[in-house]
């Protein structure tokens, strides 16, 4: 999982074995949130090779 989601330039902290850990800043723009979790979403997507269109 951190390397698909190095892979779209989002970085994660191991933080135990069914944990995403998130270091955001306090101040981040929602528009910046929302592309954070569209990147998480598609290195989640890659990891599993499974996506919402393919239901």
């Amino acid at each position: 999982m951190l390397n698909g989601a190095a892979a779209n330039g989002v970085i994660m902290l191991i933080a135990g074995p069914n944990v995403l850990r998130f270091a955001t800043s306090l101040i981040m723009p929602m528009a910046d949130l929302d592309e954070g979790f569209t990147r998480i979403e598609k290195a989640i997507e890659q990891v599993v090779g499974f996506s919402e269109q393919d239901q």
